[in-house]
């Protein structure tokens, strides 16, 4: 039994795919892992790549496009290995970047998960990669550009931690599924991916729950990977528009609305709606990017 299963989850994504799996081969020599791919249906020749060109890869086709969250889903119950990494196509991961971050887990019998530095293609960092639970109040914050506007603020860029240095370690509430490696006994205490979120959320979510039960999840930026960002949204960036909304309405639903005013509520919705609306008017008018 391999002490790691690596699980991809696809959609037309044949070529960021190639790229992600073929740095899996040299992660491979260094590690004691399985890898899984997950595909949604896709129909952009994913599937002969996989039998053609990565015979050792495990692949599990889908009749139909369920969603991230429950692709990951099924090869996590068909899988037993003591640890887990979620990982997205479009990540290249290096040959040395495993070793740490497991031994990290090992060592602390209370720390459930930990991610990498991610990122971006012009070696940015990914803000996603490290972040808080959301307040209401960062949405309404997001909505009014405040966390671009005071990129190091501990309250208008509380969600992204823009107060934390980059290159310093730190238990954070919530990291993204683009790469996330788990203790599987966290992910049988807590439960799976909650089969609600289709494309986006499903992680924080994940994370919220994971905090709630005691464990810690840790941001080691010893370690980077590169993460070519939004290769499956960028396919259909309305369907991506509406899911990352959609996403956030369960969210609110699940972890806010039992607790707040109903004002609150209202204001939530408010808010929500507008920024939906002024994402679709961007795409369509200004060819900006969809989210």
């Amino acid at each position: 039994m391999p002490r790691i299963t690596i699980i991809i989850v696809s959609y037309q994504v044949r070529e960021a795919l190639d790229r992600c799996l073929q740095s899996l081969r040299v992660l491979a020599e260094a590690a004691d892992i399985a890898v899984w791919v997950v595909d949604n249906a896709s129909s952009d020749g994913t599937g002969t790549m996989m039998r053609e060109a990565f015979p050792e890869v495990q692949f599990l086709p889908l009749p139909d496009n369920i969603g991230y969250g429950r692709a990951n889903n099924i090869a996590i119950r068909k899988t037993d290995s003591p640890y887990v990494l979620l990982l997205n196509p479009d990540t290249v991961v290096p040959a040395d970047t495993l070793t740490p971050l497991l031994a990290a887990l090992e060592a602390d019998p209370r720390l459930g998960g930990i991610t990498a530095k991610v990122l971006l293609e012009d070696g940015s960092l990914d803000a996603a990669c490290r972040r808080s639970f959301p307040r209401l109040r960062d949405l309404i914050y997001k909505q009014l550009g405040l966390p671009q506007l005071f990129p190091r603020s501990s309250e208008f860029n509380h969600y992204n931690l823009g107060h934390l240095p980059e290159d310093l370690p730190a238990d954070v509430e919530c990291v993204m599924g683009a790469f996330f490696l788990l203790k599987r006994d966290v992910l049988t205490q807590v439960g799976l991916f909650d089969d609600q979120f289709f494309l986006y959320g499903e992680d924080l979510d994940l994370c919220r729950r994971i905090g709630q039960a005691g464990w810690r999840i840790r941001y080691d930026p010893r370690v980077t990977i590169t993460h070519i960002k939004g290769a499956s949204a960028r396919k259909n960036p309305q369907v991506a528009i509406r899911e990352f909304h959609r996403s956030w309405r369960i969210l609110f639903a699940k972890h806010w609305a039992p607790t707040v005013p109903v004002w609150q509520r209202k204001v939530f919705n408010w808010v929500i709606t507008a920024h939906e609306a002024w994402a679709m008017w961007r795409w369509r008018r200004v060819g900006g990017k969809p989210l």
